[in-house]
């Protein structure tokens, strides 16, 4: 009996961690929130960055992507004027130009990784900023979403 329970805790610890968290998707003090399930219906993409020495493949849609399923994705004339808050479940944030991911403008492929090909990575869905020198804005258990307006003095 305690031989199945070690061999049962060791499968658990191998396995890829599933995560069950929404994201809330905020603009203009409206929200829509996207589970599992619609996050895994958009359409994927891969980004490959340097984590700790090694390249890492992550899987998952395009952060532009995902403002548009929350309804957040304004035309491009205005998303160069606005800035998007990505908070984590712990409260840990980051700030990006929504020009900058839009596809009239920037198009950078920002993703967000709903998996990776290194399975001690655990920690979904995580922001995936290609071409960064430093993982600053690489935000694990992103939660939410929050268009913002830039303010100008």
């Amino acid at each position: 009996m305690r031989r199945l329970l070690v061999i049962a805790v060791l499968a658990l610890l191998a396995a890829p961690a599933a995560w069950a968290q929404t994201i809330v998707v905020e603009i203009e003090g409206r929200s829509r929130v996207l589970d599992a399930a619609a996050l895994a219906a958009l359409p994927t993409a891969t980004s490959s960055v340097e984590r700790n020495g090694a390249r890492v493949t992550y899987t998952g849609p395009l952060l532009w992507q995902v403002l548009a399923a929350g309804g957040a994705a304004p035309e491009y004339a205005l998303a160069a004027r606005l800035a998007l808050l990505v908070t984590a479940s712990d409260g840990y944030t980051t700030v990006l130009s929504l020009g900058e991911i839009a596809p009239e403008l920037g198009n950078r492929p920002v993703l967000l990784g709903l998996s990776a090909d290194d399975a001690s990575i655990r920690s979904f869905p995580r922001l995936v900023v290609p071409g960064e020198r430093r993982g600053a804005r690489g935000v694990r258990d992103v939660a939410r979403l929050t268009v913002l307006p830039v303010r100008t003095p």
